[in-house]
């Protein structure tokens, strides 16, 4: 807001309501922003989801587990990657979320192994190893 002291001479005062407004909505388009990212294929570029697909499950985003044949994931939980295709009939062995069956996750371009689709009926989520997703610049 200005104030006209005359002589041609405004008093600028500063709101700080406003600038709290601004700031909040600029940390919010920011946040939103990051969300919007898409996530790629690590080895060949191809759109598999977005961050703001990302979910909780049993917890948490993120899990790390080892599967029977030793290999070490760590990967993150998506509502859903339109970006992936799904081979094989779904299994419910060594799920790691008791009362889904999981079926592997491709790269729907380069075939690439991303992860696990799980599903539980109508309900499923994908399983995404993380080191193979790229965040779109």
């Amino acid at each position: 807001m200005a104030i006209s002291l005359g002589y041609g001479i405004a008093l600028l005062l500063f709101d700080s309501s406003t600038a709290a407004r601004r700031e909040n909505k600029l940390s919010r388009t920011t946040a939103d922003a990051g969300k919007a990212k898409r996530l790629l294929c690590a080895r060949c570029a191809h759109p598999v989801t977005r961050h703001a697909e990302g979910m909780e499950v049993d917890g948490a985003h993120e899990h790390r587990r080892v599967n029977p044949a030793g290999y070490r994931y760590h990967f993150g939980c998506f509502r859903a990657a339109p970006g992936c295709t799904t081979q094989g009939a779904a299994s419910e062995e060594h799920t790691w979320f008791p009362g889904y069956a999981w079926r592997i996750a491709n790269c729907a371009s380069c075939l690439g192994h991303l992860g696990w689709r799980y599903e539980r009926g109508a309900d499923g989520f994908y399983g995404l190893i993380l080191e193979r997703l790229a965040e779109e610049n």
